[in-house]
């Protein structure tokens, strides 16, 4: 028989009164045993036996804390490395650790459930005794041990071996990042709770709570289960709730009981209706709801208090529904970085304090990459209206295997969790490759076994093949393809990995705003959300290393910084980080609005808010590893780009000319709370003063939630504005007030805009000589004391590194990509530039300038030079890059510029640069302080006689993925690429082509890794067979990897070869760039 009970006022409470009568409880209540605190340990111990055996000899001789780790304990062996492509771990301990207690179970709980919960570890073995209780794999949900049978009143001796080796993982180790270095650490030790809990002989063994928004109410699926032999006569359970977590009264709906006298082993289902005054959970107003579940047998009380909240979390079409409503994901990957402790918060108050400062940034969604943090943070999201998407510890090819791995850690995951309203998507991999039916399949099942949330096969899966799976409710990629597509992938983001080419519309595009990722989506039935977006790399800031003072150290900083100094341009530290970070800030805002452009899109997952201290050192976030703000921007202007209300305006450049008109289409990303009403749009056209030099105005009833809404355009002749100058565009929408306070709604943004003159003076002055090469002619003139400005051509480009806009993409350690340059670094103060008006970064009017240009490798300048307008290079190279410098010259002046302004010349921008160029190398302000000899310049303007060349090599090493280290690469004047041997070839061997005889004087070598170690022999020949020696490096003490070699003049050569006979241990034999340097002999006997 099976009754339910609701009480609805004076009839329902005697209903109650009576159920009770009917039931008499045992006394036994759920209890816990708080096992934290001091535990016998020892590391030097034996290893695990599978199966599991009867416990070894171990002998604890240390002792440890525990909740913690060995890290946090100070335990371990000390770590002298010097990691360079992440964090360093100070103790550094991975094995078997065992872990050692007595425990005093006290007699009334004989005859009762009990079981050992770990809340979160690695692999472990468990022994009570001495005796082997079992093993658990897993990672990320807590482990639990049922002791029932095992654990009688007394003392027993609890033994714990924790195992965090990554070959107790089984598949591809160490990529994910519950256990990877490059982030949270592989710790080994036990997290949060660690308790033994004792429940009644018939106890709650598991309670889900499932929000049913359309009826307003809690479906309450529980199940009961009794210890062998234990029958329950009658049974029942009362659910309660209040509601709390948001503005006014609590609500409390009318409790509901289910009794039943049947089997006390059993699945049940009962609903709380919450009727119309139910609060419901969003980011808005997160409403929760405190559920009590109480089961009274005559074997005792148990009671379970559950946190919940009624939502509907779902994907419409293109788009994310919150209750009915569209909402636009703003999220971040989240990857596990806590440097000082190694391991993330297990406490709500720590994960508090990390999502405030994410939605202070205007973010409502984490993404958790190849991890799902502990409940401490879903409590804290639920908190905070925040949206969280789990994923399964998994980074690889997908398998039989390793689906039979990843679905217990589903089951516990969903269990554990899953009545937490901010878990509303969980994905099972992050890049996984393999069986697309299985990842099917998989997903599949686990929304058939709990819908409450969206499910997807991973981030980004078979990136080389992006294709929509038919069981994804949601789609997380780079890029797409799409009915119409056919084979072509569309970009879903607006920075790629340059192996991806130039897809990147911020990194390579036009600067304009027009453009979005519509084409991406079309004719996709489900929402997309950008990958990783973003990308763009901070320079460090070398003051953050002291701030480690944890589990880890940032050597890799002081690597860096070490570098640097070296280069001796340290003092030049703040203002590269200064200058890359405001161009990244900048390059934030366009990727995130080229989003929010799109109408029908999903959302985004930058990469990232916060920094990544591993694969590489990405320092890619506004806030550095610690959660902390770098500087430079605040949470203020971020969210004026990145809310839940974005207004944005569509136009065709940032470089305008007074005689135009500036147009712009305003539109407005509305995904906020409610439609607005009484909307002003106020548009401003604003000078660097303040002033105000146009304005507009539109008014509007009404504009309805829920996309990307249109609000009118601007057209403003430029005629009557002063020139050239910086101005802002800023639009501002305000609305009727919703909230109490009364105060109007406000929501604004702004953009950079340059006017320019339309017809400027590109003359040079008759004292001034323009010239395309640094030949004998500019040198001559340089003798003779003239002003000379060198702008070189394609073919007379000498040691230079192509040129970019955007910051290098994730890290260059990692990627080594093209060009791996971090913005520009400007003496904005600088006569050169006084007709020319910037900042002292890389703005906008800087874009067409930097991809034209071709920056110069000062290598060979004496280490205090200084250009007007640097090229900030990447933390591990640190080269002295320049696209503007000047230097006096023997009694003449140079300035060189590195960009072809003339081949830009239809651009404004480039022409006001020219021009202003131009005026100061013929005024009396031109006359450079820095001097530079001729043969320092050679050294860096000269072409190699290579380029363009041939090359072979006796091997060639191809990697599973990425690029291809070719031949070609070490002459192709981009030191970016690089050729490598193979692993096996124990003598490589470099030739190189010249094409025709030359005279050399000079090779220049630039190795891979800038240490010391590689050893070589320089031959030159002229047949080809026959071959002498030009420098003989097999003994040398080059401390780094760039290798200048003077030559005696070598008449007669066609070909060098570089005969490798040694490199640095743990590195290739490879070559980033052979500069062959000389003359072609017909040139040297003076012929034509």
């Amino acid at each position: 028989m099976q009754r339910r009970l609701l009480r609805l006022g004076g009839c329902s409470a005697m209903l109650g009164l009576l159920g009770s009568s009917m039931l008499t409880a045992s006394p036994f209540t759920t209890e816990r045993m708080n096992l934290a605190g001091e535990w016998r340990f020892a590391l030097a111990a034996p290893d695990p036996s599978f199966p599991q055996q009867p416990l070894p000899q171990v002998a604890f001789a240390d002792a440890i804390a525990l909740p913690g780790t060995t890290e946090t304990n100070n335990k371990g062996p000390e770590n002298s490395a010097r990691e360079l492509g992440g964090l360093t771990r100070v103790r550094r301990f991975e094995g078997a650790a065992w872990y050692e207690r007595e425990i005093e179970v006290p007699a009334s709980w004989s005859g009762r459930q009990i079981e050992l919960l770990l809340e979160r570890t690695k692999y472990t073995q468990l022994w009570l005794d001495g005796e082997a209780v079992g093993e658990q794999r897993l990672f990320t949900a807590p482990q639990v041990y049922d002791l029932t049978h095992r654990l009688q009143p007394g003392r027993h001796r609890l033994t714990l071996m924790v195992d965090n080796r990554v070959e107790r993982i089984p598949f591809t180790p160490n990529v994910h990042q519950f256990n990877s270095d490059n982030t949270q650490t592989n710790w080994n030790g036990v997290l949060g709770r660690i308790e033994l809990i004792a429940r009644p002989a018939v106890w709650l063994a598991d309670v889900q709570v499932w929000p049913e928004l359309a009826s307003r109410s809690l479906r309450v699926r529980f199940t009961t289960q009794a210890l062998a032999g234990v029958v329950a006569e009658r049974s029942r359970v009362m659910v309660r709730a209040t509601s709390f977590n948001h503005d006014g009264a609590p609500h409390q709906p009318a409790p509901v009981e289910l009794e039943w006298s049947d089997a006390a082993t059993r699945d049940h289902e009962l609903t709380l209706p919450l009727g119309p005054a139910a609060k419901l959970w969003d980011e808005f107003e997160p409403a929760l709801y405190r559920m009590t579940v109480t089961l009274k047998t005559a074997a005792g009380r148990d009671e379970r208090e559950i946190e919940t909240g009624l939502r509907e979390f779902k994907g419409a079409g293109a788009h994310f529904t919150i209750n009915g409503r569209p909402t636009f994901l703003r999220g971040r990957h989240e990857g596990g970085t806590f440097p000082l402790t190694g391991h993330p918060p297990m406490d709500v108050e720590g994960w508090i304090r990390y999502l405030r400062i994410c939605r202070d940034y205007g973010l409502n969604h984490i993404r958790c990459h190849t991890w799902t943090p502990p409940e401490a943070a879903f409590a804290a999201a639920d908190r905070l209206g925040i949206y969280l998407q789990a994923e399964l510890p998994f980074w690889g090819t997908f398998d039989e295997r390793v689906r039979d791995f990843l679905q217990p850690e589903a089951d516990a995951t969903l269990r554990a969790y899953g009545n937490h309203p901010s878990f509303v998507m969980l994905t099972l991999a992050n890049e996984a490759g393999g069986d697309r039916g299985l990842m099917n399949a998989m997903v599949a099942q686990l929304r058939a076994q709990d819908s409450r949330r969206l499910y997807s096969d991973g981030c980004n899966n078979v990136l080389w093949d992006p294709r929509h799976q038919p069981t994804n409710e949601f789609w997380v990629t780079a890029k797409t393809r799409t009915p119409a597509s056919g084979e072509r992938q569309l970009p879903a983001r607006g920075s790629f990995y340059f192996g991806d080419g130039y897809d990147g519309v911020v990194q390579w595009g036009e600067a304009q705003t027009r453009q979005d990722l519509s084409e991406a989506v079309t004719g996709l039935p489900v929402p997309v959300v950008g990958h990783e977006i973003g990308q763009y790399t901070v320079y460090p800031d070398f003051r953050e290393i002291a701030k480690y003072t944890g589990v880890t150290q940032a050597r890799n900083l002081e690597h860096f910084r070490d570098v640097l100094a070296r280069r001796g341009r340290l003092e030049q530290a703040n203002d590269f980080f200064r200058a890359s970070g405001a161009l990244t800030a900048e390059l934030y805002r366009e990727e995130i609005e080229l989003a929010l452009r799109t109408a029908d899109f999903g959302g985004l997952q930058l990469l990232d808010l916060q920094d990544y201290p591993g694969q590489g050192t990405a320092l890619v976030g506004m806030l550095d590893a610690f959660m902390d703000s770098k500087g430079l921007v605040t949470p203020e202007r971020w969210r004026e780009f990145c809310g839940p209300v974005v207004p944005l305006a569509r136009f065709d450049r940032y470089a305008w000319t007074t005689n135009e008109s500036y147009a712009a289409d305003i539109q407005l990303a509305h995904y906020g709370r409610d439609d607005l009403r009484g909307v002003v749009t106020t548009w401003r056209l604003v000078d660097e003063a303040g002033k105000e030099r146009a304005r507009g105005e539109w008014r509007a009833d009404v504009v309805t939630q829920g996309g990307l809404r249109s609000l009118g355009r601007v057209a403003v002749a430029l005629k009557d504005c002063a020139t050239p100058r910086r101005y802002d565009f800023v639009v501002e929408v305000t609305a009727n007030p919703t909230l109490p306070s009364g105060e109007r709604l406000r929501f604004a943004n702004r953009w950079p805009l340059w006017v320019y003159p339309p017809q400027t003076e590109l003359a040079p002055a008759a004292h001034v000589h323009v010239v395309r090469a640094f030949d004998a002619k500019a040198k001559r003139l340089l003798a003779s004391g003239e002003r000379v400005v060198l702008m070189p051509d394609a073919a007379n480009r000498g040691y230079t590194l192509r040129g970019a806009y955007a910051t290098d993409f994730w890290c260059w350690p990692m990627f080594n990509g093209t060009p791996g340059t971090m913005g520009l670094l400007i003496n904005a103060a600088h006569p050169a530039l006084a007709q020319f008006p910037t900042a002292t970064h890389s703005e906008r009017q800087w874009s067409r300038i930097a991809h034209g240009s071709a920056a110069v490798v000062l290598a060979s300048v004496p280490e205090h030079f200084r250009p007007i307008v640097q090229v900030i290079d990447n933390l591990e190279r640190n080269e002295l890059l320049g696209l503007v410098f000047e230097a006096r010259v023997e009694t003449g002046s140079l300035l060189v510029v590195a960009s072809d302004l003339l081949a830009l010349s239809a651009a404004p921008e480039a022409r006001q640069l020219w021009s202003s160029l131009l005026a100061y190398a013929g005024s009396p302000a031109f006359a450079p302080q820095q001097a530079l000899s001729v043969a320092e310049l050679d050294l860096c303007l000269r072409p190699s006689l290579a380029l363009g060349r041939q090359a072979t090599a006796s091997s060639s090493f191809t990697p599973p993925w990425g690029f291809v280290p070719k031949p070609e690469s070490a002459i192709d004047g981009d030191i970016n690429t690089r050729w490598q041997a193979e692993p096996t070839d124990a003598r490589p061997v470099l030739t190189i082509d010249l094409g025709r005889t030359c005279v050399l004087d000079t090779v220049e070598l630039l190795w891979q890794h800038d240490e010391p170690g590689y050893r070589y022999l320089v031959e030159a020949s002229s047949d080809g067979a026959h071959w002498q020696g030009l420098s003989d490096q097999r003994e040398n003490a080059f401390a780094g990897g760039r290798h200048t070699l003077p030559v005696a003049p070598a008449a007669g050569a066609r070909q060098v070869r570089v005969t490798i006979t040694g490199w640095p241990a743990g590195r290739a034999a490879a070559l980033r760039d052979v500069r062959v340097l000389g003359t072609p002999a017909a040139e040297s006997a003076g012929t034509p």
